[in-house]
């Protein structure tokens, strides 16, 4: 049999065949198949076609969601499947990935983990954050360690100046900017007796200067 005629709809190429059949492949994974008109195709071939035309697709998809930002396996796999993908080629895609180190939960875990921490965020918030991406616990416990009491308390020092300005002319200031932090999730007994210490010293250094 030879192809006599392709045409695309939607995300699909439709391919008809001399003998009146036609079967369809992905649009995004056309271009590595190697297809064209007046080719040759035994028939026993077309499922490996086309299973290969959603690889393929699956893999150009990762490609770009990868490049626009750096993701656990958990997190492709949702993206790929909002697109569309079926679990099976989400699978071989993942291992794709995998396999060429596109996507490594460690290694993602530690960027995560020093982003948070340039945020401010809390050694509590940095740990939910790691375990809604996917990344599994004995990785998450073993990030954490570098997270000392030393530096989670510089954490909440960072963050207490750099988001006081933003309360400090509220009513109730002090309980509202408390509030706040533990929701970023800051422990409430140290957060509320470093924000008494800041407040004082802000008030002291006022008099100072009259």
């Amino acid at each position: 049999m030879n192809i006599t005629k392709m045409f695309v709809k939607k995300k699909l190429v439709y391919i008809y065949l001399s003998d009146g059949r036609f079967f369809k492949v992905a649009k995004k994974g056309f271009a590595g198949l190697d297809l064209y008109e007046g080719l040759e195709v035994d028939y026993d071939d077309i499922t490996s076609i086309r299973v290969k035309s959603y690889e393929i697709a699956a893999n150009k998809d990762a490609a770009v969601l990868l490049a626009r930002s750096f993701l656990s396996e958990k997190q492709l796999r949702q993206k790929l499947m909002k697109r569309e993908h079926k679990k099976r080629f989400i699978n071989s895609t993942v291992k794709y990935c995998k396999e060429y180190e596109l996507i490594d939960d460690k290694r993602f875990a530690r960027v995560l983990l020093n982003s948070l921490r340039l945020k401010g965020k809390s050694k509590r918030a940095i740990e939910m954050s790691l375990y809604k991406a996917g990344v599994k616990s004995k990785i998450i416990n073993n990030v954490l360690k570098s997270i000392s009491i030393g530096t989670e308390s510089k954490l909440l020092k960072d963050a207490i100046r750099k988001y006081y300005p933003l309360y400090e002319h509220k009513d109730d200031c002090k309980e509202v900017f408390i509030k706040a932090l533990i929701r970023k999730g800051f422990d409430y007994s140290n957060t509320r007796r470093l924000i008494e210490v800041y407040i004082k010293n802000i008030k002291r250094k006022n008099r100072g200067e009259r």
